[in-house]
């Protein structure tokens, strides 16, 4: 799946929301599934971002794999609506900025569409935090006012881990070895895209941020 999703589809992003513990890999027909997930993500390095679930089971286990493939793929743990850490993720990885969002106490619709159920995951978080970059490259594209030999230089920057990770940093509030993604706080305030000076602005932040990368900074 995420072979064809990256080669015939083209996708910008893949967002994976399930995690294998470590007992997954002592079957070896599991085995060969989850290292054909591995080379098929290593093969899109730096084309395609990856987010992935940290996991539910909070210092009981370490991350899940693929979330645990650093810096490959993006792993996303759950915060409270608040922005507290959700208690159900696993412990903080020093190397990763370890970002989080929204995943606990989620108004869900069940399967049949008669009404929601509040869930609790990273599961959850995930695909919010993917929306997320998905806006971020929006935003990049087609609202921005980039000039146009800048546009694909700046996308192919974020289309890259490093990158990415660069500006969900820049967006992020740091609490306790996690970070909490709030970008209508610290880059995209609410109307960003009818002031000029504010997309003067981030576009200037933006190339900033790039250049300071770029450089090892």
């Amino acid at each position: 799946a995420i072979k064809r999703a990256v080669e015939e589809w083209e996708v910008d992003i893949v967002t994976m929301s399930f995690g294998f513990e470590d007992s997954s890999f002592r079957d070896p027909a599991m085995q060969r599934a989850l290292l054909n997930i591995q080379t098929a993500i290593s093969r899109a390095d730096d084309k395609v971002l990856f987010f992935a679930a940290a996991g539910n089971d909070g210092l009981n286990i370490q991350r899940s794999f693929p979330a645990r493939l650093w810096p490959q793929v993006i792993c996303i743990h759950a915060s409270d609506r608040l922005g507290y850490n959700g208690c159900i993720n696993p412990r903080a990885d020093d190397r990763d900025d370890n970002f989080m969002t929204l995943g606990i106490s989620l108004a869900v619709p069940d399967a049949l569409g008669q009404g929601s159920k509040l869930k609790s995951g990273t599961s959850f978080a995930t695909p919010i935090a993917a929306s997320f970059a998905a806006c971020i490259l929006h935003a990049v594209e087609f609202e921005m006012g980039f000039p146009e030999d800048r546009i694909a230089e700046v996308l192919t920057w974020l289309h890259t881990n490093t990158g990415m990770r660069t500006m969900l940093k820049r967006i992020s509030i740091r609490m306790d070895k996690y970070s909490y993604l709030a970008p209508w706080l610290n880059l995209w305030a609410d109307g960003w895209n009818r002031d000029q000076d504010i997309v003067n602005w981030l576009q200037l932040e933006i190339l900033t941020m790039k250049k300071r990368e770029l450089l090892g900074g």
